[in-house]
């Protein structure tokens, strides 16, 4: 075990690029201009984005399908 969690060995690292444009889509300004808390969400933005990337590749990119509670008769 190399302490490594959850198959997140595939994430980057934000490029100077990829946070100002998060912070441009959320806030309207460049990501150096940003305060603590809103660079915080800029990278939990991020990471969210990357979570649901990887989890789109292990299902071979197609949607999960919906489930659906009623019983087939």
């Amino acid at each position: 075990m190399t302490g490594k969690t959850g198959g997140h060995s595939t994430q980057h690292p934000m490029t100077q690029e990829e946070k100002d444009n998060i912070a441009q889509e959320k806030f309207g300004k460049p990501f150096d201009e940003l305060d603590t808390n809103e660079k915080k969400t800029v990278g939990a933005l991020h990471h969210s984005k990357q979570v649901g990337h990887v989890e789109g590749q292990q299902q071979g990119g197609a949607p999960m399908p919906a489930h659906n509670t009623r019983s087939h008769k």
